[in-house]
């Protein structure tokens, strides 16, 4: 199934599953990290960021969350080059 292109601001009133199915159809994952109990897994989604927050043990998906260039360069900071 072909995805169409979706803006920050339409995504972020997407449902949960809508929401999924965009990421894992059209994103790409760059870097995860662990915070707590979450692994939470980066991904860039048309030209923006989106955060995706794992609870752990069991993988479950708690919260996705679209995050802005300043965010992503604070917390990946060590780990992602930004041009």
């Amino acid at each position: 199934m072909q995805l169409e292109m979706i803006k920050q601001e339409d995504f972020v009133k997407l449902n949960k599953t809508e929401k999924v199915s965009n990421l894992f159809g059209a994103g790409k994952e760059l870097l995860s990290r662990c915070e707590d109990d979450y692994t939470i897994s980066l991904y860039t989604l048309y030209g923006f960021f989106v955060e995706v927050w794992y609870k752990n043990p069991d993988r479950k998906i708690e919260k996705i969350e679209v995050c802005d260039l300043d965010w992503v360069a604070t917390y990946y900071e060590n780990e992602i080059e930004l041009a």
